[in-house]
């Protein structure tokens, strides 16, 4: 009984420093893994009758996770409805983002939004550097319109949203990068490479090292793995 009596206050001790020992702070952003729960997932529509694959995602899809449709005009947005009342789809599965008129190509699967998860459990919208589908030199001759709206599409669902903006030199395209929801994340050279290296000459080199061997910290003060 005394040897028990006399490591009582040994492991107290023990505890109370355990408890009061300093912890790694969480980074403030996080961008994570597209294996994790997800609370949405956004599609660009433009309402083609003869486009049914979007129909078959959302059939397929867990009836937990929201469908974020963006169209580009409220016409759109009435048949996407009616086309999926008439597959059984409740409107309680989706919701519908009215954005330009004007939308240019499939903008939220390249362009964006990609979310970030703040340390409070929050979203943020990220704002990275965009690749212009790696036509620098506007060969096509997109409208200068064009350019700018793909460019600034995040920050605009941003501020739809309400959400903070995160700016990041990094350039990006859509799903052409792979993220382990732990600070690493691995690009695609032919994609999304062109405008680093162009931009930021030996250092883009470097950054494409990086971004294949070690992983590249795509939000400041990410941790790495």
């Amino acid at each position: 009984m005394r040897n028990t009596r006399s490591a009582f206050p040994i492991l107290v001790a023990c505890l109370f420093a355990a408890c009061s020992a300093p912890r790694e702070n969480p980074p403030e952003y996080v961008l994570p893994a597209e294996w994790e729960p997800h609370g949405a997932v956004w599609f660009s529509y433009y309402g083609d009758v003869t486009d049914t694959v979007l129909d078959k995602v959302v059939l397929a899809m867990d009836t937990a996770t929201l469908v974020v449709c963006a169209v580009e005009g409220d016409s759109v947005a009435k048949s996407i409805a009616l086309r999926w009342d008439s597959l059984g789809i409740p409107r309680n599965r989706y919701r519908i983002e009215l954005l330009s008129d004007t939308m240019p190509g499939p903008t939220v699967r390249d362009a964006g939004p990609i979310f970030l998860r703040q340390r409070d459990g929050t979203l943020a919208v990220l704002d990275p550097d965009w690749n212009y589908y790696g036509d620098l030199a506007n060969i096509i001759e997109s409208p200068p319109a064009v350019l700018a709206y793909e460019d600034s599409f995040p920050t605009m669902i941003a501020r739809r949203l309400g959400l903070p903006v995160v700016h990041s030199n990094m350039v990006i395209e859509g799903g052409a990068v792979e993220v382990n929801g732990a600070g690493t994340l691995l690009q695609v050279e032919a994609v999304t490479m062109q405008r680093t290296r162009l931009e930021h000459g030996q250092h883009g080199a470097r950054t494409e090292a990086c971004s294949w061997r070690e992983g590249y910290h795509l939000v400041e003060g990410g941790p790495r793995r």
